[in-house]
């Protein structure tokens, strides 16, 4: 399988986390905070798993621990210690877990 045909089945394989777009394609590289974020929160583990080979490790790290207030707590508390997250304010964990209820 060529690279171009990768990238595409890769972001096919996002559409259920971008319901939002209808079945359309994700820009992968316009979009990749978003992308990192909504599978972090959202997504299966072997979605995970490809979302950081694809952008790197080194670059989920540096955008989870830039929007870490956007995980969930349940996210957070996952990602926490391999993506080396920043600590918590209790209000941000309150807020996060409204969410969930």
């Amino acid at each position: 399988m060529d690279q171009s045909r990768a990238e595409s089945n890769f972001a096919a394989s996002l559409g259920e986390l971008f319901p939002e777009l209808c079945g359309a394609s994700i820009d992968l590289d316009q979009h990749a905070a978003a992308v990192i974020i909504r599978t972090l929160n959202d997504g299966s583990a072997g979605l995970q798993e490809r979302v950081i080979h694809h952008y790197g490790l080194d670059r989920v790290k540096r955008v989870a621990q830039d929007r870490a207030d956007r995980l969930t707590n349940p996210a957070y508390r996952a990602w926490r210690e391999r993506l080396d997250l920043p600590p918590r304010t209790p209000d941000i964990a309150f807020v996060q877990g409204l969410w969930r209820r």
